[in-house]
């Protein structure tokens, strides 16, 4: 939780940190928003990655809880629609529509994007996009279902997931040491399957963990790729 420095802006992730994908707890929520009072403080509260959640109860975003009006609540279409789309949005508190608006002007002065806004606000208008978030919902909570139940059977011994039940990857802590990490990572990207290795994302270095993602596979494909991490530990094993 942030000191009483002198901050007067704090950029937060509470609803699905990355890229471990863990939720902020509600009693931090109201830390933070406290926080934010006390410093006369503003909170950028970034809702990436959280469209699609297939599990659990719906999260609250910070904003919601914002009596102060210290919240800035922003996202964008990248993920729920495509990122050639390149739309994204601002919750502001009424006091900040005004700066915020002439900074944007001058920033901006030409409006951008003006026939792709106009064509998502029809589509939202007329339900599409909510029906197109619950179908997609479901099958990349089929997806993920799938992928964590391949990692579990056939990879366990190797990897352990992180819980979760939405976003388009998943966080997984390695159970072997940091050589045999960097061994299977080469080995894996020789049978032509990549992941993100977690240091990538690190301010501080920390054990081996291992970001997949599955979205954009289908069941099939997603043995595919699980089955050619098997025989890529399989070649690390080999050589040793």
């Amino acid at each position: 939780m942030p000191q009483d420095w002198a901050a007067r802006l704090l950029f937060v992730t509470p609803s699905r940190q990355f890229p471990t994908g863990a939720v902020l707890p509600l009693d931090r929520r109201r830390r933070l928003l406290e926080w934010a009072r006390r410093q006369e403080a503003l909170i950028v509260e970034d809702d990436y990655d959280s469209e699609f959640r297939w599990g659990g109860r719906p999260i609250e975003p910070l904003k919601a809880l914002d009596r102060e009006e210290r919240v800035v609540y922003i996202g964008s279409f990248s993920n729920s629609m495509f990122s050639g789309l390149r739309l994204g949005y601002a919750v502001l508190p009424p006091w900040l529509i005004k700066p915020v608006t002439a900074a944007k002007a001058l920033y901006e002065p030409l409006p951008g994007a003006q026939l792709e806004q106009r064509a998502l606000a029809r589509f939202m208008h007329t339900g599409g996009y909510g029906r197109h978030l619950r179908r997609m919902t479901r099958i990349y909570g089929e997806r993920a279902r799938i992928f964590r139940s391949l990692l579990s059977e056939r990879l366990g011994l190797l990897f352990e997931p992180l819980p979760g039940d939405a976003g388009l990857h998943i966080y997984a802590h390695w159970r072997r040491s940091r050589e045999e990490f960097a061994a299977f990572r080469a080995a894996a990207l020789k049978r032509g399957t990549d992941f993100r290795d977690a240091a990538l994302y690190r301010v501080v270095p920390g054990a081996p963990a291992a970001c997949f993602s599955f979205a954009h596979l289908d069941s099939g494909q997603l043995e595919i790729g699980v089955n050619r991490l098997l025989l890529a530990w399989k070649d690390v094993q080999n050589r040793t």
